[in-house]
Order: structure tokens, then sequence, then C-alpha cells
């Protein structure tokens, strides 16, 4: 006998038996019946514009459902790459990154719906990458920050997120669907009034708070689009939110919030400031951090943000360092057990104000008398960072 349900084709898995599309973007009607034996099933739904189904949930696939743990167990088992054997791909994503959140830029100021299945897919690449190199892609788009523009801000916080969600063995699954948000988060900033798309911290306190409607407006443009997993628009709408009740738009506390909100609003807090997003001056690493930690625990969660500096490092991938001889390179990796004894690409003397022949050094090796001096801010030695990856 028959039991049909409706759902939103976010929930929608794999064994289930689809009776009928209920609701769809597109005015051509799609009929689509039958069992969704495969991720790549879903997919095609939500590119043609379904956003709800119904199914009849007596008709489930009982192996189904292990082919999709086995599934998404295997994604997560990808065998690690060298820094440069990951960078090849590295690059191109962050190609596909800019292309992709570009077109999505003109769709929004088009009114038209966005590709939530595409940023998706990207979504997933990110993870992938990351699993391949924790590093390599975190380090690439950090030293091509360009524009310091809405669209780099979500790659990197994105990214971040990816990073933290490997490292604590999330499932993929909840991982596509944290860093997807960490994709959109702040796409509702391109449709704010022209007065209040100026940085933050130019605004008076009043404007400031007007201008957080840009949450409603990322909430809009996700549901509108379709197919925006649970968890994606619920990060979004709590990205806002502070620990003491003091943020937007429901003042919820600590109890209140769940945990991958709190480290949203680490990694989102922690990109503006170590990039200027906002209008902020730029905070080095270390700086960033202490300013961070001044407001935890009443702002941020303690815990998490020190669970953050763990898996992001101490001296992210990408940030340019100074050592004690007076060479200045940029971080590439680290170990975390190590964090303080990363790999650095050098390039530049500071001592004598010169290029020097490129070379990694490797500070935890058993031989090199070296260590981090300190951050440094690369307009301070006129570098451009993107020449020497």
């Amino acid at each position: 006998m028959s039991q049909l349900k409706r759902i939103s084709i976010t929930k929608l898995t794999i064994g289930s038996y689809v009776q009928a599309v209920s609701k769809q973007l597109s005015s051509v009607k799609i009929v689509k019946t039958g069992w969704v034996r495969n991720k790549k099933a879903i997919s095609e739904l939500k590119r043609e514009g379904v956003i709800e189904v119904i199914i009849d949930i007596n008709k489930q696939l009982e192996t189904a459902q292990k082919d999709e743990a086995t599934e998404k167990e295997s994604q997560q088992k990808k065998i690690t790459k060298s820094f440069e054997q990951e960078l090849v791909s590295a690059k191109k994503l962050q190609d596909k990154m800019n292309t992709l959140l570009e077109a999505t830029q003109k769709r929004i100021l088009d009114n038209a719906p966005i590709d939530i299945l595409a940023l998706e897919q990207v979504a997933e690449s990110i993870i992938n990458s990351v699993t391949n190199h924790p590093h390599c892609l975190a380090c690439l788009v950090r030293i091509n920050h360009q524009k310091n523009s809405i669209l780099e801000h979500l790659q990197r916080v994105a990214i971040m997120l990816a990073q933290n969600m490997v490292f604590h063995k999330v499932s993929f699954s909840e991982s596509v669907a944290v860093v997807l948000a960490g994709l959109t988060h702040d796409l509702g900033k391109l449709l704010l009034p022209v007065q209040l798309q100026q940085y933050e911290a130019l605004l008076t306190p009043q404007l400031r708070q007007k201008r957080l409607i840009y949450v409603k407006n990322t909430i809009d443009i996700l549901k509108v689009s379709g197919g925006t997993p649970q968890l994606t628009l619920k990060i979004c709408y709590q990205q806002m939110e502070r620990l003491n009740g003091s943020g937007y738009p429901k003042k919820l506390t600590a109890d209140s919030l769940p945990k991958i909100s709190k480290l949203f609003a680490i990694i989102d807090e922690f990109d503006s400031l170590t990039s200027g997003f906002e209008g902020n001056k730029i905070a080095l690493i270390d700086k960033a951090h202490q300013a961070l930690m001044l407001q935890s625990p009443t702002i941020f969660d303690k815990n998490l943000l020190q669970s953050f500096i763990k898996t992001t490092g101490l001296y992210i991938a990408g940030s340019l360092v100074k050592l004690k001889t007076g060479k200045i390179g940029y971080i590439k990796e680290f170990k975390h057990e190590i964090p303080m004894k990363p790999i650095v690409h050098c390039f530049f003397n500071a001592q004598f104000d010169h290029h020097i022949e490129a070379k990694d050094i490797d500070l935890s090796g058993e031989f090199i008398n070296d260590s981090i001096e300190s951050t440094v801010d690369p307009k301070q030695f006129q570098l451009n960072l993107s020449d020497y990856i």
C-alpha cells in the first residue's frame, strides 16, 4: 500500500521512490517517477529546477542507503597529494570558482535564480581539494588575493570551513552544506542600496543596523533558487548571531546556537580582519587571533576558536612571514602537531632588501637553525605574492 509524503528536493535520498514532482521553477512540467538509484539522479532533478517531490516511503530500496554511505566514505578516503601535485588542480578550481561566482553575481543583479547545483558541485570540489592537501588551495587563494571583494571573501571562508570539516572528519554531505554556506552567505550584500554598499567600518551605527537586511536578502536568493540544503540556509540565517545575544536577527544566545554557526562566525570575522574586508585595517594573523581571543567567550566560543587556530594554523597558509635570519616567504604548509615550524617558501631577504633564490625551508628540519620572527605585510616590501607560486 502506498504511503505518500511531500518533501523538499534537499531531503531526497538515494533509494527513495519519486511518485511525482510537486513543485518546480521551470514553466515546462517535469514528469519524473521511479527510484532514485544514485546521486546523479538527484543532481539532475535539481538542475531541472525541481524544488519539491512526492515520495512513496513504503518503496524505499534497502541497499541504497548502504551504497550511499559507501560512496560518501570512499570520497573521504582520497589519497593525499603533495603541494605541487595538488597545485595544478587547485589553480583550475580557483578559476572555476571565480567564473561561477561572477556568473552568480550577474544573475542576482538580473533578479534571476542562481545555480545552486553548480555551487554545490564547487563546494564538493573544495572539500576534495582540501582532502588531497589541507593547505594548497587555501595558500593559492590567499596569495592571489586582489580585489578584496565579496566574491573573494566567500571563497576564503568556504575553504577555511572545508579545512575544519575535513580535519574533524565531518560527513561528506554535511560538509558540502557547510561549505556551500561559505560560498553563499554574503550574496545578499549585492542587493544592498548604494549607500549601504560602503565598507561597514565607514557606516554610522544606524546604517550598520540597516545594512543587516542583507541576511534576509541572502535567504530569499537561496530559497527562490531552490534546492538549497536546510543546513546551508540555517548557517546563512544565523551568521550574524553572537553568543551574548547581541547579534542579528533573533538575538540568539550561546545555548540556542548550534556548534557550526558558532564556528562560522569565527571564520567569517577572522577573514574580515585579516583581509581588510568590510573596510577594517588589515590585521596580521597573530593580531587577528588576539582580537578574537579578547572577544571570547562573550562574543565567540573560546574552545571553537582554539580548535580553528589549530586547524588552520598559527600562521595560516599563504600568509607572509619574516624569519629571524631576515628571509621572507609565505607559509606553504605545516604539520598540525608542530604548527610553529611550517614549511616556508622564501624568496626575499629583508636585511639586504633584495630577492634571493626561491626555495622551501622546512623549519621542522633537524639541521635548520631558523624560526619565524613575525608576520609581515607584503606592501611593506612591495611584493606581489602571486609571482612566487
